[in-house]
């Protein structure tokens, strides 16, 4: 009599979910729910994303040696996450898979409240951060203009506007409002506020 090994036994499936950590726990609890369309991959260069449910699976995966198993890496893209969530499992995940038994790779991200990703700034630049007829912001100003930035990458979106205002009778600006000096001003803050964005590594405003 010949025993013959059956291949299929020498397989093995991964399965897991990328979840809303609310807790921070590293645990799916009751009512946290899965997070869809969440990239992850293997050193294989094999690319799944996470369904509806935050579900995803490998099927026949090679189960390593009989006896002892294999490492198995899972990483999971956070460039594919909501904006401003934070991973509270190991990424990538290293785990011992064994041959014919399943085995389950889980991720926990905590997303960002709701009303923070809605944030809209409302705002007014006036003429006195300006530098006189020019389009700069004054150096003295120059800390407001990092903390705008700095709000601005947390903001969903921004209704900024660039006050020109009447300069006084007898100096040496204009007479009348710098009207032409705010299409000017504009793109110079735009351009100002993604550098700043860049070197803090927040999230450069539109």
């Amino acid at each position: 009599m010949t025993v013959t090994a059956d291949s299929g036994f020498e397989k093995t499936t991964v399965i897991g979910k990328v979840f809303h950590d609310a807790n921070a726990n590293g645990w799916q609890d009751p009512g946290e729910r899965g997070i869809p369309g969440v990239r992850l991959a293997t050193t294989s260069g094999m690319v799944i994303e996470t369904d509806e449910f935050g579900r995803y699976h490998i099927a026949a995966v090679d189960g390593g040696f009989a006896e002892r198993g294999r490492n198995f890496v899972v990483k999971l893209d956070d460039a594919t996450l909501p904006r401003g969530s934070q991973l509270t499992t190991e990424n990538p995940r290293v785990q011992r898979i064994t041959q014919g038994l399943m085995n389950r790779f889980d991720f926990g991200v905590q997303l960002v409240e709701e009303d923070r990703l809605t944030q809209r700034i409302e705002g007014r630049l006036g003429e006195v951060l300006f530098e006189p007829r020019g389009v700069q912001v004054r150096q003295s100003h120059a800390s407001l203009l990092v903390e705008l930035t700095e709000r601005l990458a947390n903001a969903e979106s921004a209704n900024l506007t660039i006050e020109v205002s009447r300069a006084p009778t007898g100096s040496s600006l204009n007479d009348g409002p710098n009207t032409s000096l705010r299409p000017s001003r504009l793109p110079w803050m735009r351009t100002r506020c993604r550098t700043l964005a860049s070197r803090s590594g927040n999230r450069a405003p539109r």
